[in-house]
C-alpha cells in the first residue's frame, strides 16, 4: 500500500510538471510570446544582463560598484571577461563605480564568447548533475532533469544568466557525494558545498545536514 502511495505522488508530480511546461509554451505560441512577460521580462532589454552586468563590474574593482558577491564569484566573472578584448571592455565601462551597464552591450559579438562558454558549461553540468541526484531508472532520471531545466522557476534563470545556477549544480554535488563511502568522493562533496556558497553566500545553510547527521569534522572543515 505505502508503495503504491509514492507510485502515485511520483506520478502526480510528473503530470503536474509537464502539464505546466506544456501549457506554458501552448500559451506562449498562442499570444505570440506575450504570455511570457508573466514570467520573463522583468524589465525591458535586461535579458542576460545579470551576467553582463556582473562580468563588467569586474573590470574594474567589484566592491567600489557596491558588489555583495563573493570573490570567488568575482574571480569566475573576472575569468570570463578575459575573453573580451580591452577596447570593447573601455566602450562600455565609462562609470568604474557604475552598477549596471548600456544594455548595448549584448548587440557585440565580442562579448557573446564568454557568455556562450558560460551557458553550455553551466546547462550541460546542471542537466547531468540532476541525471545523477535523482535516484531510480536511467529513463527516470532523464525525465526529471528534463523536467526541472523546462521549469518556469528555471528558464527565468537562464533569461537572467544569474551566477545561482552554478552555486545550484555545486549544492546538488554536494548532496549526492557528501555521504559517499569512498573518501576521495565524500572530499568533493564538502568542497562543492564550500565552492557554492563561495559563489552564493546562502548555500552555507545546507551545512546544516552535516550537523544532523553529526559529522563534526566535515562540519568544522
Amino acid at each position: 500500500m505505502e508503495k503504491q502511495k509514492q507510485v502515485y505522488y511520483k506520478q502526480f508530480f510528473y503530470v503536474f510538471l509537464f502539464s505546466n511546461i506544456l501549457i506554458f509554451f501552448i500559451l506562449l505560441f498562442f499570444t505570440g510570446g506575450e504570455s511570457a512577460k508573466a514570467l520573463l521580462y522583468a524589465e525591458e532589454g535586461e535579458m542576460f544582463m545579470d551576467f553582463f552586468n556582473s562580468m563588467l563590474q569586474n573590470a574594474v574593482d567589484p566592491y567600489a560598484c557596491g558588489v555583495l558577491y563573493p570573490p570567488l564569484s568575482n574571480c569566475m566573472y573576472k575569468f570570463l571577461l578575459m575573453f573580451v578584448p580591452q577596447k570593447y571592455i573601455d566602450s562600455i565601462v565609462i562609470d568604474e563605480t557604475a552598477a549596471y551597464y548600456d544594455n548595448d552591450v549584448l548587440k557585440m559579438q565580442q562579448y557573446m564568447i564568454p557568455f556562450i562558454v558560460y551557458t553550455i558549461v553551466t546547462s550541460v553540468l546542471l542537466f547531468f548533475s540532476l541525471v545523477y541526484y535523482k535516484k531510480g531508472k536511467k529513463s527516470e532520471r532523464v525525465l526529471f532533469a528534463v523536467g526541472v531545466v523546462f521549469s518556469g522557476s528555471m528558464i527565468f534563470q537562464f533569461e537572467r544568466a544569474n551566477s545561482i545556477l552554478v552555486a545550484f549544480v555545486f549544492v546538488l554535488l554536494f548532496f549526492l557525494l557528501y555521504d559517499s563511502n569512498k573518501k576521495i568522493m565524500k572530499e568533493i562533496g564538502l568542497i562543492s558545498l564550500a565552492v557554492a556558497a563561495a559563489i552564493k553566500i546562502y548555500p552555507i545553510v545546507f551545512a546544516l545536514f552535516l550537523l544532523k547527521d553529526k559529522k563534526y569534522k566535515e562540519l568544522i572543515r
